[in-house]
């Protein structure tokens, strides 16, 4: 479920701001909680969570200086 809020999340080409970066959060504690579950239906499992956890750490940094990017997850 989470998985595909932030899927939606970035189809509907919402920025990353704040809520995203909760909705991601919570994810990532999920995922890392409970790794016997299928939390992600991608291929690339690794690639996937290293490419979110880039895209948290950029949205952080743009709330740190007061902008929110508008990038979809892919």
């Amino acid at each position: 479920m989470l998985s595909r809020a932030i899927n939606t999340h970035a189809e509907l080409e919402r920025p990353r701001d704040r809520e995203w970066i909760h909705i991601l959060l919570s994810f990532l504690r999920t995922y890392t909680n409970d790794m016997s579950t299928e939390l992600i239906s991608e291929n690339d499992e690794e690639q996937y969570i290293t490419h979110l956890i880039t895209a948290l750490r950029t949205a952080a940094s743009s709330l740190d200086s007061g902008m929110c990017l508008l990038s979809a997850v892919t």
